[in-house]
């Protein structure tokens, strides 16, 4: 305890002397045109985030595609059919999260 005490004693105290110059910072140039390939998304879509637009896709196609997928079993696949909607919208939820993360350019921004 006594050497953190000494490390910060020995650093010196902030005080609001007037007669302390301080350094004023750079100064930051505004650039008038943004970079097409800085911008991953479309800042005008409702909601231009594409981990959360890449979830909602990926859940509604995933929810969709498993149902159909259980509806074509013979007997039980329709009542089986929520269950494997829900078990889809995982998977294309957890699908979706990794694709706007990993390349938000391939998800639509149009989703509300």
């Amino acid at each position: 305890m006594l050497a953190g005490a000494a490390i910060f004693a020995a650093t010196g105290v902030a005080s609001a002397d007037p007669g302390v110059a301080l350094e004023q910072p750079a100064v930051v140039q505004s650039v008038s045109v943004p970079v097409a390939g800085d911008i991953a998304t479309d800042p005008n879509a409702q909601n231009s985030d594409p981990l959360a637009n890449g979830v909602a896709a990926g859940a509604g196609a995933g929810a969709i595609v498993h149902a159909v997928i259980c509806m074509l079993v013979p007997g039980a696949g329709s009542v089986a059919a929520p269950a494997c909607a829900v078990g889809g919208a995982l998977n294309g939820a957890l699908l979706g999260l990794l694709v706007g993360a990993l390349a938000p350019h391939a998800v639509p921004q149009v989703l509300p």
